[in-house]
This record gives C-alpha cells, structure tokens and sequence, in this order.
C-alpha cells in the first residue's frame, strides 16, 4: 500500500523556490521596464503614466499585504499608523527588495511620515529614459495598496530625499486615522 501525502494548499507552498528566496535583480528591472515601456506606448501623457504604475502597484501591495499576512499568521489586526508603518519598513519592504529601509516622522505637519530606501531599486535602470520619479509611482502604488489593505487611507507620493539619487516616499495619512490613534 502507498502512502498518499495530503496536497499542501497552494498558500503554504513558497512562492518562488530559488536557492534564497529571492527574485533576480535582472529579472525584475527587465519585467519592470518592458511595463514601463509597454504603458509608455499605450499612454499619451506622463502624468498618466504615473498614475497607471501606481494602480498596478497598489494592486500589487493589497495582494502581497494579504499573502503575507496569511503566511506569517498574523492574526491582530494593527490600529496605529506606526506599527502598520513600522511592518512596512521591516518586514514588507524586506521581502520586496532584500533590504529594510527607515521611516522618519516629518516635523512640519502632524500624520506625515517618510520611507527612505536605502537604495532605489525600481528605477535603477529606467530612470534614464522614462523619468525617476514617475518610475516611483509604483513603489509608491505598492505602499498605497499594503496601507489600503490594512484600512489606512493615506496619500503617498514619491519626492526626492537629500540628492537626486536617492528617493523618499511621504505618506500623510488622513485626519480620521489620527483620530483613530489618540483614541487608543
């Protein structure tokens, strides 16, 4: 008699089997760019450009919010804006591009945080041709979708940090989810 193993549900199953876990740089910047491309194409403005790599982003982030959160069994639902902010910069963003980045509390106005990669890997090898910050709106898409899925509504745009080089991602959140965190 053979035994028969139980099928794992395609949840449990790791999503890519590579010897680290990890999708190859080239892989991605040349899947980015030929949708960065092909939209480009399709697209008569660049401003609609933007907005096309945010919505793909933010459908992305929901998607990848919701895995992640079934994989690692989290089961509390996070109330404050800086814990969901927090997993974002840690453990979201780790398992995105392989590396954390900071969060920093803006000083000029209340409910406004940014994200500061340590390295810009999303327009890494677009931003010569199609424009960095516009290549960001995905990132940005990405952020937008992991907050929309927690139930944080927030506007995040794309701004560059100390130099060119280097981008930073400012979310200011809205007024009810301020709320929400000096009541609890």
């Amino acid at each position: 008699m053979s035994k028969n193993k139980p099928q794992k549900n395609i949840l449990d199953r790791p999503i890519n089997r590579s010897k680290n876990n990890q999708i190859s740089l080239n892989f991605y910047t040349f899947l980015f760019s030929q949708y960065v491309q092909y939209t480009r194409e399709h697209t008569p403005k660049t401003s609609d450009l933007g907005k096309k790599l945010s919505k793909v982003g933010e459908s992305i982030g929901y998607r990848l919010f919701e895995l992640n959160t079934y994989k690692d069994k989290i089961r509390k639902r996070e109330l404050k804006p800086t814990k969901i902010l927090l997993y974002i910069t840690d453990n979201f963003w780790k398992k995105i591009f392989g590396k954390a980045a900071t969060l920093h509390r803006t000083e000029d106005e209340r409910g406004q945080y940014m994200i500061v990669p340590e390295s810009s890997t999303d327009n890494q090898f677009t931003e010569l041709v199609f424009g960095h910050l516009v290549c960001s709106e995905f990132v940005a898409g990405l952020i937008k979708g992991v907050l929309n899925s927690a139930e944080f509504n927030a506007e995040i745009s794309p701004a560059p940090y100390t130099d060119d080089s280097i981008l930073c991602f400012i979310i200011k959140f809205q007024q009810d989810i301020l709320n929400r965190e000096s009541q609890n």
